[in-house]
């Protein structure tokens, strides 16, 4: 039988984004799917901003309706806080979880505060025309400091969709992992750096960390043969 894995993208992606993971580990013989979360690529926004709960709760649908056995999760960015709720929800139904640029841990409440804050004068301020001239990077300077450029970029129910999301600690979840779990990341991730992976190591039992160098947050879809290569090696694949 063909392992089964879900590739769960991150925030602003689609599944579609994941298309050479997805050919990379088909090449293995596995059967894949990478669907899009409510709000994200095909699928419509909620109609009323969404919790974790939400997407943990579609991702056990996808699975029914496809008839998914047992199947591999592989998290990137906001698709592994997915896969850590789901395993929160229904321990063990998965076979193992894979997790790359994974924010583990909240940002702090003033650092949140202040992107939530500047968000809303951003129009305001960019209305004075020199400094509209330099918006673009101005404000994904700002948002990468805050780890919330997710947030500026997030519309209609999304935005409150992405606060929810971000408020929900992941430690219990963490700490209860029921699967084996490979921590993959690359080197250079400024979005979520590799000490954050560090400390979800040190957290998540029996948890493997691999770094890959030279490559960032964007790692799964970019260098995709060397993350499969990763997972092979850690024999989850």
């Amino acid at each position: 039988m063909k392992r089964d894995i879900i590739i769960l993208h991150g925030w602003g992606l689609s599944g579609s984004r994941f298309s050479p993971l997805k050919t990379e580990l088909e090449k293995r013989g596995a059967r894949v799917w990478a669907p899009d979360f409510p709000g994200f690529g095909v699928q419509k926004l909620p109609k009323k901003p969404y919790q974790l709960l939400d997407y943990a709760l579609f991702l056990q649908q996808y699975i029914i309706k496809h008839e998914i056995h047992s199947p591999g999760l592989i998290g990137h960015s906001f698709g592994g806080r997915v896969a850590l709720k789901y395993d929160s929800l229904f321990p063990k139904s998965t076979s193992w979880i894979v997790l790359s640029g994974t924010p583990g841990f909240r940002s702090s409440t003033f650092k949140a505060r202040i992107a939530i804050v500047i968000a809303k004068l951003g129009k305001i301020f960019f209305t004075v025309p020199l400094i509209s001239t330099f918006k673009n990077s101005i404000t994904e300077s700002y948002y990468a400091f805050v780890s919330s450029r997710e947030y500026s970029r997030a519309e209609g129910t999304m935005k409150e969709t992405f606060k929810q999301i971000v408020s929900e600690s992941l430690l219990p979840y963490m700490k209860s992992l029921s699967v084996p779990c490979l921590l993959l990341w690359g080197e250079r991730d400024r979005m979520v750096p590799i000490r954050i992976a560090f400390k979800m190591h040190e957290i998540i039992p029996g948890s493997t960390l691999s770094i890959i160098p030279s490559t960032d947050h964007s790692v799964p879809y970019v260098n995709p043969e060397e993350f499969v290569r990763r997972m092979m090696e850690f024999h989850f694949i």
